[in-house]
């Protein structure tokens, strides 16, 4: 039996499991299990898919090889907007980032502060895409469930809480979101303000967390569902696109 890590591909279509040497980074084997198929310019999953997705990837990975892993990494599609409760209960399904349903209220966010003072902030700029156009139109069509939100995520953030019970995320999605200064390292809680709407935004954000730091360890009950040794490390992980970008090497 040899040590490996997982590294998993939480995609708009699928999920992908590759099994790595922990040693020398070989690749052991791969499994892959569908996502439930969307058609933009409505695209919605449950996320509770993405799991089950997760699950007989996992299991396929594992087949025809004995192996013990000690660690697992989540690399998702970027943008998509997850809500729950205080219980963790989701509120709706998540709106992927090629649900274009938000376009009126990304082009309401330009009209508020242009381009440049958006690329200047948080050095994106708002479109239908990202989070933060996602979160207006919750707040102005679904009146009852923004009120109930208190956990806001983008898809890697919530695998990772299933993985391990902790509301984290990294500074690659945390970008992404349209809500979140890489440069000074915060979320901009008054942005959510002056264009969501006034509340207590701190609490309802995930910790980002830094790029050599650990999500933790993984939850005992999603140890023994995967099968994951039950002190394998979690990674914090990362958006698809970056984590891509990191793996082939690109410099500046």
């Amino acid at each position: 039996m040899i040590d490996v890590v997982a590294g998993v591909d939480s995609s708009t279509q699928s999920c992908t499991v590759e099994l790595r040497d922990a040693a020398s980074g070989a690749l052991v084997s791969t499994g892959r299990a569908p996502h439930p198929v969307t058609h933009p310019p409505i695209s919605e999953q449950d996320p509770e898919s993405w799991w089950q997705a997760l699950v007989a990837a996992m299991g396929d990975a594992r087949r025809d090889v004995e192996v013990r892993i000690i660690g697992v990494s989540v690399g998702a599609q970027c943008h998509g907007l997850v809500v729950s409760d205080e219980a963790g209960r989701l509120l709706r399904p998540a709106r992927l980032w090629n649900d274009t349903t938000s376009g009126p209220q990304a082009a309401a966010l330009l009209d508020r502060h242009p381009a440049s003072w958006w690329a200047q902030q948080i050095g994106i700029v708002p479109s239908a895409a990202i989070t933060i156009s996602k979160l207006a139109l919750l707040a102005e069509t679904d009146a009852d469930a923004f009120a109930r939100v208190r956990h806001i995520s983008v898809p890697h953030d919530w695998l990772t809480y299933r993985l391990t019970g902790r509301r984290v995320t990294d500074r690659s999605d945390a970008s992404g979101t349209g809500y979140y200064s890489a440069d000074t390292g915060r979320w901009r809680t008054d942005i959510l303000d002056e264009v969501v709407g006034e509340r207590d935004w701190a609490p309802l954000l995930p910790e980002v967390l830094a790029p050599d730091e650990a999500a933790g360890r993984i939850a005992p009950a999603a140890a023994a569902e995967l099968g994951i040794d039950p002190c394998a490390l979690v990674g914090a992980g990362g958006g698809d696109q970056h984590l891509a970008a990191q793996g082939i090497g690109l410099g500046e």
